[in-house]
């Protein structure tokens, strides 16, 4: 066995288990994390994981003391990236038009469309009938997070992890926008390209994205009430 052999490290999917979990680096807790324009001023570093509008973040860069940080405990090798946000499209848009139309009948093409999925086994599913285009709008299928984060070295550090997925993420903004649209759950809906939007970690390999004023609501520290 060679060196190089030795040294490497397994994936996060190789290692995480119930009994053995990769953890995140706390540290990421501090990261302010902007999706809406280039890496190099989407990124600062804040003193906890509190919003204070009073506070002015560290700038971030590829030289700063968290950048070559460990992502995760233990190291890894490389991830698959889960983004909520994306990976829950398919679902979000289902249960929005699931209702609306019947396999059976006959529609326009251009508003309903019914076939087989992309990957699923038709001997097993429905026979083919599988909602394609409902409303005019093409079903998300096959649309959910395929991105692998790799380390540059060793092991994936959070620089790794940032400077992989925010290219990603600012490719697929619209995407965003269009998910965010149809969760029942996002109360300030409509959003459009225009929104600000923030990115916060669920764990060491899945991303969750906000619309910056439910971000800021959501971390803000919650101040003593003053006594009546």
């Amino acid at each position: 066995m060679t060196d190089s052999a030795e040294t490497t490290l397994p994936s996060y999917e190789e290692q995480d288990s119930p009994q053995n979990r990769v953890l995140l680096n706390p540290k990421t807790r501090r990261i302010r994390w902007t999706l809406n324009g280039p890496l190099e001023t989407a990124i600062t570093v804040a003193r906890d994981r509190f919003f204070d509008p009073d506070e002015v973040p560290e700038p971030y860069h590829q030289g700063h003391a968290f950048a070559q940080a460990p992502l995760t405990k233990p190291k890894v090798s490389s991830l698959k990236l889960y983004v909520e946000t994306l990976d829950d499209w398919d679902h979000l848009w289902m249960e929005i038009h699931r209702d609306h139309t019947d396999p059976d009948a006959t529609y326009d093409p251009a508003n309903v469309v019914y076939g087989p999925l992309p990957g699923v086994d038709e001997a097993e599913l429905r026979g083919g009938k599988h909602l394609l285009v409902c409303c005019g709008l093409k079903r998300p299928w096959g649309r959910e997070t395929q991105l692998v984060v790799k380390a540059t070295g060793n092991f994936v550090t959070i620089h790794d992890f940032i400077s992989t997925v925010h290219p990603y993420l600012m490719a697929r903004r619209g995407d965003i926008i269009e998910t965010m649209n149809l969760d029942p759950g996002r109360t300030r809906k409509p959003f459009g390209p225009e929104t600000k939007l923030m990115v916060t970690w669920q764990c060491a390999k899945g991303v969750e994205i906000w619309d910056e004023a439910d971000w800021r609501a959501y971390h803000t520290r919650n101040k003593p009430k003053l006594p009546l």
